[in-house]
């Protein structure tokens, strides 16, 4: 298989009139009239392309799959989040104090920040019949780290116990919030990554992104077992590493025998795929950074040989991503990816 998706950022949007305060991801209402009107300027723009509707119907939709963006799981945990009209919301670290690791726990989902949440599913189920999540569900090292900030790496070797404790309940948070979404649909990795449903939107994606931050041994001696967890509860189960050198983990990662991963943009293609069975799903970021700055020449020079690099190294269901594309990133240059893509 073949086929690409295009992210934007919310700055892109913002100047096409659309805002994300916390309105956008509280009202659901207020967020389908936003989705539907996102979902026909795309086709307005790029519908030649396949991208967006002509004529979108309400799509009972938990946050958006047009964006990216983790910050729930965070916020339930008790970090102060922050809404932009023009931005992703931003998780302020908790920075959680050693004095204070005895009493971090996990929640309770019935009370507090997620039941905005919950009544929004029965709301969408009762008036729709069906729910579709596109809310990110998180990383068990991403979690840690928003909670306890970059001690959690001075941790790993100094303080190992303490990292397990912010680990487990990271591990536990992200858990809890999944299966309570699995209760109301089928639907739930395109939270992390709108490729997803060119493969299966019923995979579990679990964000890899600050495993870039750490080396392969760490990996397994600290976060692997809280991702192998995951793999065990929740199938069809994939990786998201969105870094620069996936192939650094790759033998780690895939011992977690994955269904699906996504490779981050330059990472090494061949040096990656080598470590996973053929059969595994596969999509490749490209950079939004290249996507900006490339002539489209080379845009699609790079493209091909992103696609033949997975060929070559025996994958052919694959994909193709770009996420948080630039409010100034040349129309000829996006284009470029598609069409290459394509």
């Amino acid at each position: 298989m073949n086929g690409f998706d295009v992210t934007f950022h919310p700055g892109w949007w913002s100047k096409r009139g659309f805002s994300f305060d916390e309105p956008f991801f509280l009202d659901a209402d207020h967020r389908l009239e936003c989705d539907r009107a996102m979902r026909r300027v795309l086709y307005e723009e790029y519908g030649h392309a396949g991208l967006g509707e002509r004529d979108p119907a309400p799509r009972p939709i938990m946050d958006s799959d047009l964006l990216a963006g983790e910050y729930l799981q965070a916020q339930i945990l008790g970090c102060e989040i922050s809404f932009y009209p023009d931005k992703l919301p931003y998780t302020h670290p908790m920075d959680i104090e050693d004095e204070k690791l005895a009493a971090l726990t996990p929640p309770n989902l019935e009370e507090g920040v997620f039941a905005a949440y919950d009544k929004q599913f029965k709301y969408l189920l009762g008036k729709f019949g069906r729910v579709e999540s596109c809310i990110d569900l998180h990383g068990v090292q991403n979690l840690a780290l928003a909670v306890r900030g970059s001690r959690l790496f001075e941790d790993y070797s100094e303080a190992p116990e303490s990292a397990r404790l912010v680990l487990s309940v990271a591990y536990v948070t992200v858990a809890r919030v999944a299966r309570v979404i699995l209760a109301y649909t089928r639907q739930i990795g395109a939270g992390v990554s709108g490729a997803v449903k060119l493969h299966d939107p019923g995979i579990y994606l679990t964000s890899n992104c600050s495993c870039e931050m750490i080396s392969a041994a760490d990996y397994l001696e600290h976060v692997f077992v809280w991702d192998e967890k995951l793999t065990q509860e929740f199938r069809p189960f994939g990786v998201h590493h969105c870094g620069a050198s996936m192939q650094r983990l790759a033998g780690a990662y895939s011992r977690l025998m994955p269904d699906f991963i996504e490779v981050g943009a330059y990472s090494d293609i061949p040096g990656t795929l080598g470590a996973f069975a053929k059969n595994t799903r596969v999509n490749l970021r490209f950079s939004p950074v290249a996507l900006l700055r490339e002539t489209p020449s080379q845009i699609r020079e790079a493209v091909s040989r992103i696609k033949e690099q997975a060929e070559a190294s025996g994958f052919d269901k694959y994909t193709l991503s770009v996420v948080g594309v630039d409010s100034e990133t040349p129309r000829e240059s996006i284009e470029a990816f598609m069409s290459a893509s394509e």
